[in-house]
Order: C-alpha cells, then structure tokens, then sequence
C-alpha cells in the first residue's frame, strides 16, 4: 500500500512538472524569462536613470560653505616692556538655494554671515540675505540654452530608448515563435519518420512472405530489409532534431527542456493584416526610422543651440537684499556699518558678447549639414522599408501557394499509394514500385509540412517588420 502512494506522487509530481505548451503560452513565457528580455529591462532601466540624471540639472540645489580661520600676530611696540600678541579669528559661512527654471532662468536665494573677532574684543558679524531671479533674455534663453538643450535630447533618447526596448522584444517574441513551430516541424517530421518505420517494417514482412510462398525473390526480401535500416536512421536522425529544436526552444523562453512535453499547434495559419496597414504601423513602430527621427529632432536643437550661442549673452536680474551688522549673527544694532545701496529690492542688466564665436558658428554650420544629411538617410530607409515589406507579402502570396500545392500532392501521393498495394497485393507491382510509391507519399506530407511551418514564419517575420506581433499577443510594454 505505502509502495503505490509513493508511486502515486511520483506521477502527481512528474505530471505537474511536465506539460504541453501553446505559441501564446510561448510568448509570455519568453516575454517573462528569456535572457534577452531580462537585459533589455535592465537597460532600459539605466536609459530611465540616464534621463534623470539629464533632468536633475533643473532640480532645486542646497550648498552650504563655511570657513574658520585662526592667526596669531605679534605686535612689536618699541619701548614696551614686551611685545603684545594680537589674536585675530574669523569665521564665515553661508547658506545657498537655487533652482534652474525652463527657458533658462535661475531662482536663488542666499544667506551668509561673517564673523571677526580681536582679542577681547566683542565681534562683529556682518551677512546678507539675498532672493534673486535672473533671466537671459538672449543667449541661452528661451529653451535653447545647454541645459534645456540637454534635458530635451535626454528626453528623446529616453523615447526612443523605449522603442529600442520595444523592438527587442518583438525580436525576442518573434525568435520564440519561430522557435516553436522549428519545434511543430520535427516533433511532426519524427512523426513521419515513425509512419515511414511502420511502412518499412509492413513492406518487410509482406516481402519475407511473398518469399516464403514462392511468389517473391530474395532480393525483394533483402531491398526492404535495407529499407528497414534506412527507416530506422531517419527515425534516429528526426528524433535527434526533434530534441534540439524543444531544447532550443527552451533556452530562448527560460525555461527546463525537460518541462516541455509537446507542443500545441493552433489550428490554421492566421491571416495577416493589409499591407497598407502594416506599412502605417511599420512608419511608427520602427526603430531604424525612429532613430533617424530622433537624431534629426536632436540635431534641429543642437543647431538651434550653436545658433543661439552667437547672440550675446543679455541677463535681466531682479530681486531684493538685506544687509546685517551686529554683535549677533543677523543682528541690526551696528546698522552704521552696512551699506545702504546693498538693501532693498535691485534690478540690474548685464551684457557680455563674444563678437567672433568662431567655435559656435563651425558648430552651427556642422550640425546644419547633419540635419541634411539625416534627412538623406531617412529618406532612403523608409524606401528600402517599403521594398522589404512588398518582398515579403509577395514571399507569403508564394508560400501560400505553395501550401495549396502540396495538399494536392498529398491527395495525389495518398490515392497512388493505395493503388500500388492493391497491384502489389494482386501481384502486378513489385516491391519496387511499392516503395517508390510510399517514398512519394513521405515526401508529399514533409513537403506539405515544411510550406506550412514556412508560411506560418512568413507572418511571424512580417508581424514582427509591421510591430503588430505584441498586440496580437496582449504583450504590455512599460
């Protein structure tokens, strides 16, 4: 009793290890385990940390500075009985806030004190507060200055960054899916192999007794002998391919080779979408027209940026200031020794120009030609993306054909065969014609079944081209 629950769980546990699986059960698993999806993540993880870190230019800034300085001096009086010793110390600090606003302004407020001290002396402190607001009203204002320029092209990366991510996985999904059905064709063409084992054995055993009753030859008996042997090694050789397509598979859904049993193929061959369709679709999925997007908006920025660096450089400031004196930090009781032009609101404007900016205008008139140049590229990519989408819709027409074909060689092998057996039976056939028969037979359904899997991995490639393959298989992309 105790040896058959042990032999029960064995089973319960082997069964549960084990299971059959589907071409969308292989899509979320290679969407969720593969290798490749797992780096992609990490990737775009640090493209996601690379544009913070772009952006945090723009983040508010806390500084603190602090100094203490200590010095001893000797002053020397001529006729004193000694010298006396003059101590001076001092200590500053301050505190500093600022914040980078769009178009290139900056919002910063300040508070420092000072503090002097002579020997026995009280101390002095002297600090101002100070909130000010500037403002370029021409070089590196309005959004074109460095950093609005570097945010933005952060920012389009990190957008194009996704599409790459995106790409990646229909690459990952669309390397599965192919994957699978490599997996259909030999666990099927082993089924094959078998039937032509089968086939081999009956035609042997029909031959040994059509030998026996004396209405065979020995080399009838000795042929499909031969032909056993020859079964036997493509029954061999497709089970071994069968094996490396399952463990192929495995490896590209991160998954145990062991824990696949058979795969599930889903009724016919879909229908793929218009190619007016896929070719819309292709414009906004595509990573290599993106990338030529994103680097013709970036270097329109770039262009706009070496542009505005030629202007001088003009800043309105506005703000308000306070100045303190006392024997306290930020005390007001010694006011005589503040400046009264430091306190209260302040405007002020300043001008710098470099006349020449000849680094600048190189860069301008270098950026000017990449904008062409990208454009050029772009161009001729999307031509040869239209080529490559038509190559293959008519690659589908073709192999669509081809399947129709091959269900008629089947029909036709299938009634050929069946007419061999009856004149081999009645002996009107050799064993020769009987095998030539079987052979066309074999043939036309591996043929029928190679023109399927191909027109199923027609579509694969052109659901990946299009980037409608995720969609079809409810894959999210963050």
């Amino acid at each position: 009793m105790q040896k058959r629950k042990l032999i029960s769980s064995a089973v319960l546990i082997v069964s549960t290890l084990t299971f059959s699986i589907t071409e969308r059960d292989v899509v979320q698993r290679a969407v969720k385990n593969s290798p490749d999806a797992k780096i992609l993540s990490v990737t775009l993880t640090a493209d996601s940390l690379a544009y913070k870190r772009a952006d945090a230019v723009r983040s508010l800034s806390l500084t603190a500075e602090g100094d203490v300085m200590f010095n001893p001096s000797t002053d020397v009086n001529i006729g004193a009985a000694a010298d006396s010793t003059l101590t001076n110390s001092a200590v500053q600090y301050s505190l500093t806030a600022g914040k980078l606003l769009p178009g290139g302004g900056l919002i910063s407020a300040s508070l420092n004190n000072g503090m002097q001290k002579n020997n026995d002396d009280d101390a002095i402190n002297s600090g101002a507060l100070k909130v000010a607001v500037k403002q370029p009203l021409l070089k590196g204002g309005w959004g074109k200055g460095d950093a609005d320029v570097n945010i933005k092209v952060a920012a389009n990366n990190l957008t194009l960054n996704r599409l790459k991510f995106r790409n990646g996985m229909l690459e990952t999904v669309s390397n599965s899916r192919s994957a699978f059905w490599d997996w259909v064709l030999a666990v099927k063409a082993s089924d094959i192999a078998k039937s032509e084992k089968a086939y081999a054995d009956s035609l042997k055993s029909a031959a040994v007794t059509r030998f026996r009753v004396g209405a065979g030859t020995e080399t009838d008996t000795l042929s499909a002998a031969i032909e056993v042997l020859r079964a036997y090694e493509k029954t061999l050789a497709a089970k071994h391919r069968e094996r490396q397509a399952k463990e192929n598979l495995a490896f590209l859904i991160g998954a145990n080779a062991d824990e696949l049993t058979s795969p599930e193929s889903e009724g016919d061959v879909p229908h793929i979408i218009e190619q007016s369709q896929a070719l819309d679709s292709m414009k906004l999925t595509n990573y290599s027209l993106a990338a030529l997007t994103t680097a013709a908006r970036n270097v329109t920025m770039y262009t706009e940026n070496s542009s505005n660096s030629i202007l001088p450089a003009v800043d309105l400031s506005l703000g308000y200031s306070k100045q303190f004196a006392g024997k306290a930090p930020f005390g007001d009781n010694l006011a005589a020794l503040t400046n009264p032009l430091k306190s209260g609101p302040f405007a002020g404007l300043s001008l710098t120009w470099d006349i020449l900016a000849r680094a600048d205008r190189i860069d301008n008139k270098i950026n000017q030609t990449k904008i062409n140049s990208t454009a050029a590229e772009k161009e001729k990519a999307e031509k040869e993306l239209v080529f490559r989408l038509k190559q293959l819709y008519d690659a589908w027409n073709l192999d669509s054909l081809s399947l129709s074909i091959r269900d008629a060689e089947i029909v036709i092998a299938e009634k050929a065969y069946s007419q061999m057996q009856e004149s081999y039976k009645l002996g009107a056939a050799g064993s020769l014609e009987l095998e030539r028969a079987k052979n066309n037979l074999i043939n036309a359904r591996l043929n029928r079944l190679s023109s399927e899997i191909a027109l199923r991995k027609a579509v694969i490639v052109i659901e990946q081209v299009a980037g409608v393959a995720l969609n079809r298989f409810g894959v999210l992309i963050p």
